[in-house]
């Protein structure tokens, strides 16, 4: 019969604890969602069309393309090439900012599950005390 009291408790103080954990990594996504919408180029970027932290550098990483006889072509005009990075640049920025929106709304609902879950088992536990002492 003992046995059976522990169980409940063991269930509440189990999720109580997960509750903590998952409450940490909301935090962290949050924190890592901010600093990445406050600076964009820097965050992380699966989807990168280049270094685009300044025109020089995106300058020089822009590929070299060949023909089919395997000369090289020649590079587009510094117009274009200005063009192409603003683009780039604003498109890094928009994706960024956009990633970082979505990240920072799963860590917020991640805080807001796990506040919820350990207050209602925590509040659980509290009866399921009183129950025992009770017995």
């Amino acid at each position: 019969m003992h046995k059976q009291s522990i169980v409940p408790l063991l269930y509440g103080y189990i999720v109580c604890l997960v509750s903590i954990i998952t409450f940490l990594v909301g935090i962290s996504m949050a924190g890592r969602a901010i600093l990445s919408y406050q600076n964009p180029l820097r965050s992380y970027s699966c989807c990168s069309s280049g270094d685009v932290t300044s025109f020089d550098t995106y300058k020089s990483t822009y590929p070299v393309q060949y023909s089919s006889t395997g000369v090289a072509k020649t590079a587009p005009s510094d117009a274009d090439l200005q063009r192409q990075y603003e683009q780039a640049r604003q498109d890094r920025i928009d994706n960024g900012k956009f990633q970082a929106s979505q990240d920072g709304l799963n860590g917020a609902l991640l805080i807001l599950a796990a506040v919820l879950l350990f207050g209602f088992h925590w509040r659980w536990l509290a009866k399921q005390k009183k129950l025992q002492v009770t017995v």
